[in-house]
């Protein structure tokens, strides 16, 4: 029966057969008759820590040991699907790792990780913001902390996945004024760049996609469209720096800087690309430029 479980494990998780040793939690027995992917996913997710006693310090405190676990158990959630169901599943996790707050506090700095920072291979904000919301809720942690975490999920909230994206101002280098959602967009995908016209890496990401095959045939063949936008609002130096935006995008500003005075959008480093569709739906949120060709990848 284990080595079943652990295979389905490895259905579900792409888990290789060498990630399971001793620092493994056992998986829960499923029940007969439990067949589809979202029922193992969520069953597993829910009894995932069952056999964990978090009173015992050497796991409960183990760094190594919390990650191992984490990433399993996280790496189940995206098969759920349903958003109350997984938060159900984090709330489960989190209300029993608070009788220790070193678990509590590892777990919490370990979503933070492999959730939320940029360069995680598992980043996945909406995985992320169920962890937010329980450590508002159990507010388990320091005053600063809980300010932090406060802001972390008033980003993540804003412009979801799914969400009609907040309209804003913005000129185009000719001078005319309009709004992001008054642009024609002409293709199913819209990719509005986020820049700021003195930021080097900014320059950078634009020649990388403008010499990537995928990226150039995409605009080419009308799959996307692409809107530059100059963040910062100062006109003087919107219209004294020569264009680094390539033909065929979409170059423009905000003229008012409403986009950061306001906190239109979570901008967390420059550039910040998002993909829209044609209906101005969110399909993702400051996106890699990795991700963005993978997600262009025929």
């Amino acid at each position: 029966m284990k080595s079943l479980l652990y295979g389905i494990l490895f259905s579900i998780l792409s888990v290789p057969a060498s990630a399971i040793g001793s620092v493994e939690l056992p998986l829960p027995q499923l029940p007969t008759g439990m067949t589809s992917p979202q029922e193992r996913a969520t069953f597993i997710a829910m009894h995932f820590w069952d056999a964990m006693d978090f009173n015992d310090e050497s796991k409960a405190c183990s760094q190594g040991f919390i990650e191992q676990n984490f990433v399993n158990f996280a790496s189940v959630l995206p098969v759920i699907g349903d958003t109350l169901l997984i938060r159900e599943a984090v709330d489960t996790l989190m209300r029993r790792a608070s009788a220790n707050r070193c678990a509590y506090d590892l777990l919490l700095k370990t979503a933070e990780t492999y959730l939320n920072e940029a360069d995680s291979p598992m980043r996945d904000e909406e995985l992320y913001i169920p962890f937010l919301q329980a450590v508002l809720r159990d507010r388990a942690v320091d005053e600063a902390s809980l300010t932090r975490y406060g802001y972390q999920l008033d980003m993540a909230m804003k412009n979801r996945p799914g969400s009609v994206a907040t309209d804003f101002d913005i000129v185009t280098r000719d001078g005319e004024t309009t709004t992001l959602g008054s642009l024609t967009v002409d293709a199913p995908l819209h990719v509005v760049f986020f820049y700021d016209v003195e930021c080097e890496h900014c320059g950078e990401v634009i020649a990388r996609l403008s010499r990537d095959p995928i990226f150039t045939e995409a605009i080419s063949n009308k799959k996307i469209a692409v809107t530059a936008v100059y963040v910062q609002g100062d006109a003087g130096a919107y219209s004294s720096t020569p264009s680094i935006i390539p033909d065929g995008w979409n170059d423009t500003m905000n003229p008012d800087n409403s986009i950061e005075n306001r906190e239109l959008y979570y901008l967390p480093g420059m550039p910040t690309i998002y993909i829209l569709d044609n209906d101005r739906h969110v399909i993702a949120k400051d996106i890699s430029p990795d991700r963005l060709i993978e997600t262009l990848r025929p």
